[in-house]
């Protein structure tokens, strides 16, 4: 959803052999060219290194959930 606007930026149909974790690339490639400097939000499934990665190659910004179940990446981001 893309703010302000009532427009879905993508959205793809997950398989059911899989799940939205491995299928985050393809919406990621499809958004349109959004001014400024768009900022990705996403729940704690997509607390991945790989998913961290398409969104970083894609220009985005990003704020992600983190778990306690995290020790690290916890740790390394309120140290």
């Amino acid at each position: 959803m893309l703010q302000g606007t009532d427009t879905v930026g993508a959205q793809i149909r997950v398989p059911d052999d899989t799940s939205e974790i491995t299928q985050i690339k393809e919406p990621i490639e499809k958004l349109p060219d959004l001014p400024g400097r768009p900022v990705a939000t996403l729940d704690t499934i997509h607390t991945q290194y790989d998913t961290t990665d398409v969104i970083v190659k894609a220009g985005l910004d990003h704020m992600m959930t983190i778990k306690g179940n995290r020790r690290i990446l916890t740790r390394k981001t309120f140290e």
